[in-house]
């Protein structure tokens, strides 16, 4: 075999830390903080690490649809928090959120794992719990997230009732 003199060389790879690097910051962007807020006259900004969990939140609160010009956008998990929750519910909320989140934010950051939190169940709400690794660093974090589930699946009205801008209003003819 040898001694190979004439190799090529190896292209330098980046060495991964546990935090995000101010270059990577200035990347991950900046933007009007969600819910948008105005303190002494200016708007209030997110940054960094705040931008990507703001994305997270805006992806995982929009439902799909919802965009006129993206209407693949967002996620089921607002379709899924009105079913009645068993152990396929809670499954298709892990589907529905790491579906969201690799879809829509696969460019920022890399999933690592959806938890669901059923302790606060007997008051009628869930906490999803998401890590993930933000990329082009080692840097991980965590988002907890609380859901209040509805009482029940569906509100019924008698056909003679509508609501309209959240009031009741007769049909025509009552």
């Amino acid at each position: 075999m040898g001694i190979q003199y004439f190799q090529k060389p190896q292209p330098l790879r980046p060495i991964p830390i546990n935090t995000v690097p101010a270059a990577l910051e200035a990347k991950l962007g900046s933007g009007l903080a969600f819910p948008a807020q105005v303190i002494q006259n200016v708007w209030k900004l997110a940054k960094g690490l705040d931008k990507v969990k703001q994305n997270i939140l805006v992806a995982l609160f929009t439902p799909v649809g919802r965009r006129f010009i993206r209407p693949d956008y967002g996620s089921l998990l607002l379709y899924l928090l009105f079913e009645n929750y068993d152990d396929l519910i809670h499954d298709e909320l892990i589907q529905a959120t790491v579906t969201c989140l690799q879809t829509h934010l696969a460019q920022q950051i890399k999933v690592g794992a959806v938890l669901i939190d059923e302790s606060m169940l007997a008051n009628n709400s869930i906490i999803i719990d998401i890590s993930y690794q933000i990329l082009g660093s080692m840097a991980t974090d965590k988002l907890r997230i609380g859901y209040l589930l509805q009482e029940s699946d569906s509100v019924v009205f008698p056909p003679d009732v509508f609501v309209i801008n959240g009031r009741q209003v007769l049909a025509p003819g009552n």
